[in-house]
């Protein structure tokens, strides 16, 4: 009986340890000057791993920089529900009224493909209720590089679902918004490649 409790128990200590390496959390940088956002895989004994910079289109807004957040849930195939001021321009734009709902794949979802939803660390509910910001499928393309949204990060489409994809699953999720001389480091990586 001995011999069963200790391999049981041995058995545990070990899938434990597996299940702690396995265990993956992301941290993110949206660089606000340049137009780009990095991405860290960090492993359970917290090996970072960059994953790669992808390009964004940014808000016209300017926050107070930093300003962090956590990832608080992905979706893929999202709707869309416009808020009042987003209904409001669009009329104002276009003389015609938005839905107050539009499902994944029709024309007019601005959220596209894909979905995070974000909660500020640092002014919990500051984007909440009328001011919510997502990161989101950017459907114009021309806009990448650009401030172009009313305060969400947009990004391309396959590099959008790559990420939600690779983040599925692993609830830390850290994303920071930014410059890029906010890091030593990520400034000379990134005029090392320009």
């Amino acid at each position: 009986m001995k011999k069963i409790l200790f391999f049981c128990l041995f058995f545990l200590f070990l899938s434990n340890c597996v299940n702690a390496s396995e265990e993956k959390s992301f941290y993110i940088e949206v660089y606000y000057d340049v137009f780009f956002m990095r991405v860290w895989e960090i492993n359970g004994e917290g090996a970072k791993k960059q994953i790669g910079d992808f390009p964004v289109t940014l808000t016209w807004k300017r926050y107070k920089l930093p300003k962090k957040a956590k990832i608080s849930f992905l979706e893929l195939d999202p709707v869309w529900k416009p808020t009042p001021s987003v209904k409001a321009r669009y009329f104002q734009k276009h003389g015609e009224h938005l839905k107050d709902e539009y499902g994944p794949g029709e024309e007019k979802n601005a959220m596209g493909a894909f979905k995070w939803y974000l909660e500020f660390v640092d002014e919990p509910g500051y984007f909440m209720g009328d001011n919510s910001t997502r990161v989101h499928e950017a459907k114009a393309l021309d806009k990448i590089g650009k401030r172009d949204s009313s305060g969400c990060v947009r990004l391309l489409h396959d590099d959008g679902i790559f990420l939600t994809k690779l983040m599925w699953g692993h609830m830390d999720r850290t994303i920071v918004y930014t410059t890029i001389e906010a890091s030593v480091d990520n400034y000379y990586n990134y005029q090392a490649r320009n």
